[in-house]
């Protein structure tokens, strides 16, 4: 992640900022929910939501970082070089009682569902 308002750069896996303004700053972990849209409105009905509807011309529904998530470049240099996964494999990380903390490949995730 990237802040160009304070030229840091922070470290997802760490919540920390590594370089620039922010650097050894920890983020405040926010637990969330990965839900379908018509599960949320049963749960929380009286809920609103956010609009595209903001005045500007910014595409909102396309990803501004394109094919980056399917091609080989890599934007900012790889210090540990593990060959168990793709550089860009999507990972799930999860935290027990912040004693244990384990990881699974999201395809993997995706076929115990």
């Amino acid at each position: 992640m990237y802040d160009r308002k304070s030229n840091s750069l922070w470290s997802q896996a760490l919540g920390e900022g590594i370089v620039g303004e922010y650097a050894g700053v920890k983020l405040e972990r926010i637990p969330f929910d990965v839900v379908y849209w018509k599960e949320w409105k049963d749960l929380y009905p009286e809920r609103k939501v956010l609009t595209r509807d903001t005045g500007s011309v910014r595409p909102y529904g396309a990803d501004p970082y394109g094919d980056y998530y399917t091609n080989d470049l890599i934007l900012f240099p790889v210090a540990n070089d593990d060959k168990r996964m793709g550089l860009k494999e999507i990972i799930i990380g999860l935290e027990n009682n912040k004693e244990q903390h384990k990881a699974t490949n999201y395809k993997i995730l995706n076929l115990i569902k």
